[in-house]
């Protein structure tokens, strides 16, 4: 009855219902909505930890990277266990996605503002890291860098391509997870803390339907791109 009724189209006078009726739909909220509250913490919890384990940023004084066995390692490291190896893999990732975050929906300004409202009156700063990309900021600019919300997409595919080494990132993914962003964003107001863990759930449990698109050998397959055009 719900996805009848929402198909028919969801309400936006009552604020925060498209986003609950999506991630519903979803089979990412229960049907007992007194369970809701106790998933979302879950997984925000499991998040927060990919968060720590998969983003790398090698240090080698940080005691914590000390005790993860990564004693004498150095930037030209080719060992597998290797963090500064891993820190270069990784940034090829990130690079590729920062290319097509950049050119997600550029009649938007929506992507390119602060994630923190406070922060969004600071025209000059913002202006210049939409021109760009962060490795060539410098000075003032890389000093006092805020974070966007096509920052918090960025992190959100490079978690998804790291749990997914099959599929990795693929252009068209950013234009997938911008719409489910923007919808979550403008709609809610509730469980704002959970924001980025919901969505990056929501993205993962749509790719599980679409990921076949993105794989080239499975092109030519029923599920693949060619089959499903």
């Amino acid at each position: 009855m719900l996805k009848s009724l929402a198909f028919r189209g969801i309400p936006s006078e009552i604020k925060g219902l498209r986003p609950l009726v999506w991630k519903v739909l979803l089979g990412y909220l229960p049907r007992e909505t007194a369970k809701w509250e106790n998933v979302m913490r879950s997984q925000k919890n499991v998040y927060d930890d990919l968060k720590v384990d998969l983003i790398v940023i090698p240090d080698m004084d940080n005691e914590e990277n000390n005790n993860k066995n990564y004693d004498n390692d150095h930037p030209l490291s080719v060992k597998k266990k290797s963090l500064w190896n891993q820190y270069f893999q990784d940034n090829v990732i990130w690079q590729e996605i920062e290319k097509d975050i950049r050119r997600t929906r550029t009649d938007m300004q929506f992507f390119s503002d602060a994630f923190d409202d406070s922060q969004r009156d600071q025209k000059e700063q913002l202006k210049r890291q939409a021109e760009y990309k962060k490795s060539d900021l410098n000075g003032y600019f890389k000093e006092h860098y805020i974070f966007t919300h096509a920052d918090v997409m960025s992190r959100i595919l490079f978690l998804y391509a790291r749990l997914n080494p099959g599929v990795m990132y693929v252009q068209g993914m950013n234009e997938i997870l911008a719409t489910i962003y923007y919808c979550f964003w403008q709609s809610s107001l509730q469980y704002s803390e959970y924001f980025e863990s919901d969505l990056f759930c929501c993205f993962t449990i749509v790719m599980s339907d679409l990921r076949d698109g993105f794989i080239r050998t499975m092109d030519s397959e029923e599920t693949g791109i060619n089959g499903r055009i």
